[in-house]
């Protein structure tokens, strides 16, 4: 069973931790939990869900990251909707979003992921189909304290 969410906002990459990070809030860490906390909110309505990973299937990604504003306007034509090359990283985005929406991500066996500058009209955002071996329900979505 196939489930299809649409993340809006800027996808953040997955940032290095320390231990340090407990207690002094970086802007890096700070905008990743905020990010984290969004996606839930959006693909489950609270913030303390996640699928379980073991249930997934199958994963689709897209992330549409915005073109830098310095661009001149016939190169941002250019680019609008082609493939994204640049900073950040595929699997620091990946890493993100499994941690956000993913108790236990190493069962997750298989992942289509790719990049792309944000289209026409259209704001930074992240689009995920999961493919599920069963219905998505309660029984599915576990309790993250």
């Amino acid at each position: 069973m196939q489930h299809q969410f649409y993340i809006k906002g800027e996808p953040v990459r997955a940032p290095r931790m320390t231990r340090r990070d407990r207690w002094a809030k970086r802007p890096a860490v700070v905008k990743y939990y905020e990010w984290s906390n969004s996606a839930r909110q959006q693909c489950f309505g609270a913030t303390h869900r996640k699928i379980d990973g073991a249930k997934i299937d199958d994963l689709e990604v897209v992330f549409y990251l915005p073109i830098a504003a310095s661009m001149s306007a016939p190169k941002r034509a250019i680019l609008e909707g082609q493939r994204h090359a640049g900073y950040p990283d595929i699997d620091n985005l990946l890493k993100a979003l499994l941690d956000a929406l993913v108790s236990q991500d190493k069962h997750v066996w298989r992942v289509r992921a790719e990049k792309r500058y944000q289209r026409p009209g259209e704001d930074a955002h992240v689009e995920v189909i999961i493919t599920l071996k069963e219905r998505l329900d309660d029984s599915l979505v576990t309790m993250e304290l």
